[in-house]
């Protein structure tokens, strides 16, 4: 007898126990089975592995008549496509099957009980009506599909499938059908058959059901303004009510339904467990903001979770069209710092909670557009909700806001400062003037904004005196402040900005000054450089000359980062070791590869710190040029890693990223008289399949087994002293914690001066465990000049290391023109 373990119940065969879980449970490949055979607790990671141990048990233990009963499955369960014969050699009649049945009367009791039982027909349709919804609900989360194509595809499926199946069931088989309880069954089947979507028919209908069984929750209008005004009404100018409206979803349910599925409170509670005990700074929450908002918790068993806000603005139709910027939407998205750091980066994790027209946003105030908003980000904060994850454990889960996010344009205007980044007064962190900023090396500690001089400045109401323009609506937050809320995004600050700035200077330089090279040698080394898979689609278009004259790259963010960090291994051998301006640039790489590390050590931020003043000092001088706003919010980038944490974690690409989402959908739709309803709605039914599928969380390891790597080959000879190859199987890929990881990649042990280096030679996976057959690379010696590891010709000797003892993301082996064989280590961590 096996079991499910996720519902209990029993069955005869491992077969039946597979089709249970991929047909009921909709189990993914990749998942944590759990053995339930009497006095057997093992547990396996992939379906494929769980199968072959069911089957295992399965063959200690035949039962009788085992021929005669696998012929025929229950008529209340789905046969198993993989097991089904579709021969149409010998015609059996019914009367034949009836009398086989009878044949093993004895050992078929349990299912002549529910092949009779009247429940079993509509626990059959509660199941296939079940399916449906989730059907259409995955319809539904397609965005290049707008709700009215689902409803198309929803009567077709009637019409050509269904329908027809069921004319089929009532005029070819049920005549024929002499046992009174398959009739019955075939019929009852038929009528279903027939209308399946009787329930859902209309999108009235839908809405109602998915909300009846909780997991949707239809979106909330207000009203920003309504005033009196003259418009046309069926070809009659008349005085009417102009509604001015945004759309939020019910945050509440929102957090409530998220963290109550499957293992998403769980991991998230184990990785602040986890993060505490780290000693370096590593996440928002052992920063000394959260810290802060956390003494006044007088009661200690509270449980507070902090999250971020990000608003951004982006244009739905055709940018360069006559009506460009009037349905320009202010998305709102929401995401959660403290879920495991592999899981950030999954668009599933960053919750749509509203959007609101651009122009509403900059018509009207802040207050005004977002004071609804605010009202409910406070009852997170003061009443929290209420999980119940476990069904039978209740929990109270209180919500503060950690940071809110955004592009510095973004930013500024959301939280009330001046948006101008040419005013007096331009940084929201500091009270320095623009004149000032343009030879800061250093932060001023004495300039720096806090709630008192913010109420002595609001109280001047002259903006261009004091940089705020009106008093913040995130302030009214009980926990709040926005001289708290220290943050930046390296994407638009660093990439999309310093690096501009600097490489022009650099590449001017370099080409038409000491004309070190050509700009068409940089770009044929450019474009033919060895980037490996990991970075192939990363490689921007060349470069022209009119970029480096105007200071503007066409590169994405991903591109620039990119290009910064192989630019040393492009065109080191071509400069000499003593200039100052190629100085100037291992010193700007040195300081991108810190700032994007995860960990930081106080060690770490003093020298991140003394190399920012060194490279705005060099800057300086070596151009003759003044510092740049974002070259300022450079000097507040240690300050900000104290009070808020890594960088990485606040910039905005996977926000962005969600951008394209809206876009796609908008594009597949003609309507725009409430555009930011119409998206609300599309993100909330994506919102409710993902409850439905339980796939918020990626899988930390999924991998597919290889059929193509002979373990019993020679070349394996070096591994087998350290590990039992006969029992293990090979893999081509594997995926761990957001990295793929393949054969020919690099990874590395960061722990010590010299790091060791290795090469995958071979993945296997053995007892469920995966392993690297790695070659250990010698590291010859450090070449600052290109700010890597000269690697020996010749690997040293093959280890084996264990997937789960990998800390850091694969890389590559590149080579220089000379051709030495080198890796760089630092500033290689994924988006």
């Amino acid at each position: 007898m096996f079991g499910c373990f996720l519902c209990k119940l029993k069955f005869n065969t491992s077969s039946d126990v597979i089709n249970h879980l991929k047909i009921f449970h909709r189990v993914p490949s990749i998942f944590k089975f759990i053995c339930t055979y009497p006095q057997c607790t093992q547990q396996f990671q992939s379906i494929y592995s769980y199968k072959t141990h069911l089957k295992k048990h399965e063959a200690k233990n035949i039962p009788l008549c085992n021929t005669l009963t696998t012929q025929f499955l229950p008529t209340d369960m789905f046969p198993n496509r993989d097991d089904y014969n579709a021969s149409t050699e010998t015609a059996v009649t019914s009367q034949q099957k009836i009398e086989q049945i009878n044949i093993c009367q004895a050992n078929n009791e349990d299912i002549r009980f529910r092949a009779s039982s009247s429940n079993s027909v509509n626990e059959n349709n509660f199941y296939i009506e079940n399916d449906l919804i989730a059907f259409i609900l995955s319809l539904h989360s397609q965005y290049n599909f707008s709700r009215k194509n689902v409803v198309n595809i929803q009567n077709l499926t009637q019409t050509s499938i269904t329908a027809p199946i069921s004319n089929f069931i009532t005029n070819s088989i049920l005549p024929y059908t002499e046992n009174s309880v398959i009739h019955d069954k075939l019929e009852r089947l038929s009528t279903f058959l027939k209308d399946p979507f009787k329930t859902i028919k209309s999108e009235y209908k839908f809405f109602k059901h998915i909300s009846s069984i909780g997991i949707y929750s239809h979106p909330k209008c207000f009203t920003i303004n309504n005033t009196l005004t003259e418009v046309v009404i069926n070809n009659t100018p008349t005085i009417d009510d102009n509604v001015v409206q945004g759309c939020i979803v019910d945050v509440r349910f929102q957090f409530k339904k998220y963290f109550e599925c499957d293992g998403v409170l769980e991991k998230t509670l184990d990785n602040i467990k986890q993060i505490k005990t780290c000693q370096k700074l590593c996440n928002f929450i052992n920063a000394s903001t959260w810290r802060d908002k956390c003494s006044n918790n007088h009661n200690c068993s509270k449980i507070l979770l902090p999250y971020y806000l990000y608003f951004d603005d982006f244009e739905i139709n055709d940018p360069l069209s006559s009506h460009a910027g009037v349905q320009k939407l202010c998305g709102i998205y929401c995401s959660f710092p403290t879920i495991p750091q592999y899981q950030l980066s999954k668009l599933s994790n960053i919750l749509v909670l509203g959007f609101i027209k651009s122009i509403d946003m900059h018509t009207f105030s802040n207050k005004q557009c977002l004071n609804k908003f605010t009202e409910d980000l406070k009852v997170l904060e003061q009443e929290g909700i209420i999980l119940n994850p476990e069904k039978d454990n209740t929990i109270r889960i209180y919500f503060k806001l950690g940071l809110v996010l955004g592009d510095n344009l973004a930013l500024n205007d959301i939280l009330g400062f001046n948006v101008s980044f040419s005013s007096t007064f331009f940084c929201r962190i500091c009270k320095r003037s623009k004149i000032q900023t343009q030879s800061d090396v250093q932060q001023m500690n004495t300039f720096l904004r806090d709630k008192n001089n913010y109420i002595i400045d609001t109280l001047i109401e002259d903006a261009s005196k004091t940089g705020i323009k009106e008093p913040s609506i995130f302030n009214t937050i009980p926990s709040f402040h926005v001289t708290e809320n220290v943050s930046f995004d390296i994407m638009h600050d660093l990439f999309n900005g310093v690096c501009n700035y600097n490489l022009a200077h650099v590449l001017n330089n370099f080409i038409y000054k000491k004309k070190y090279f050509t700009l068409e040698i940089l770009n044929y080394r450019k474009q033919m450089f060895n980037y490996g898979p990991t970075q192939i689609g990363n490689v921007s278009s060349p470069i022209r000359q009119n970029s480096i004259k105007t200071h503007n790259f066409k590169m994405t963010a991903s591109e620039m980062k990119c290009f910064v960090h192989f630019i040393l291994l492009m065109i080191g051998d071509l400069i000499p070791l003593e200039d100052e301006v190629y100085e100037f640039l291992n010193l700007f790489v040195q300081i991108i590869d810190i700032i994007l590390q995860i960990h930081f050590t106080e060690a770490d931020l003093a020298k991140l710190d003394s190399l920012i003043q060194k490279h705005h000092r060099m800057y300086v001088t070596l151009f003759t040029d003044h510092l740049k706003p974002k070259h300022h919010f450079m000097v507040h980038y240690t300050y900000v890693i104290r009070k808020s944490g890594t960088l990485r974690h606040q910039w905005c690409f996977r926000f962005e990223a969600l951008h394209q989402n809206h876009k796609c959908y908008a594009r597949n739709i003609s309507s725009r008289l409430n555009i930011p309803l119409t998206l609300t709605i599309k993100t909330q039914l994506d919102f409710a399949n993902r409850i439905l599928n339980k796939n918020f969380f990626a899988s930390e390891v999924a991998y597919k087994i290889s059929t193509t790597v002979d373990l019993g080959n020679g070349k394996y000879d070096l591994f087998r002293v350290q590990i039992d190859l006969s029992s293990s199987e090979g893999l081509n890929e594997v995926m761990y914690k957001g990295s793929k990881y393949k054969k020919g990649y690099v990874i590395f042990d960061s722990t010590e001066e010299q790091p060791n280096v290795y090469e995958i030679f071979e993945i296997i996976v053995n007892k469920d465990v995966c392993y690297f057959l790695c070659f250990h690379w010698e590291v010859v010696e450090y070449l600052p000049h290109y700010l890597a590891y000269k690697i020996a010709t010749n690997s040293t000797c093959a280890v084996i290391k264990r997937l789960n003892d990998i800390c850091n993301v694969p890389t590559h082996f590149y080579f220089l023109p000379t051709g030495e064989r080198i890796v760089r280590l630092a500033g290689i961590t994924s988006n």
